[in-house]
C-alpha cells in the first residue's frame, strides 16, 4: 500500500510541475514581444529541467535497488529511455533551427 501512495504521490507532483512550468512558459511567451526567444529559452529550461528531474528518478531508484525494490531496474530503465527521448528532441530542434 505504501508504494502505491508514493506512485500517486510522485505522479500528482510530476504532474503539478509539469502544469506550473508550461503556465510559465505560456505567461513569458504572452508578455514578450520577441517570442522566438522566449520560446527558445523556455525548451532550454524545460529540457535542463526534465533531465534533472529523470536523473533524480533514477538515483531514488537506485536506492530503492539498494533496498532490495525489484521494480526499480524497470524504473531505471524507463529513466534511460526517458533521457535519450528529451536530448534527442532537444537535438532536432536545434537542428532545424
Amino acid at each position: 500500500m505504501n508504494d502505491q501512495n508514493s506512485k500517486n504521490s510522485l505522479t500528482q507532483t510530476t504532474i503539478a510541475f509539469f502544469l506550473f512550468t508550461m503556465a510559465l512558459a505560456i505567461e513569458q511567451v504572452l508578455a514578450d514581444s520577441s517570442a522566438t526567444g522566449v520560446i527558445d529559452d523556455t525548451i532550454r529550461k524545460m529540457v535542463t529541467i526534465l533531465n534533472v528531474l529523470i536523473v533524480g528518478i533514477m538515483v531514488w531508484s537506485g536506492f530503492l535497488l539498494a533496498r532490495g525494490d525489484s521494480s526499480a531496474v524497470q524504473r531505471i530503465i524507463y529513466g534511460i529511455i526517458g533521457l535519450v527521448v528529451v536530448n534527442s528532441a532537444e537535438a532536432l530542434l536545434n537542428f532545424f533551427k
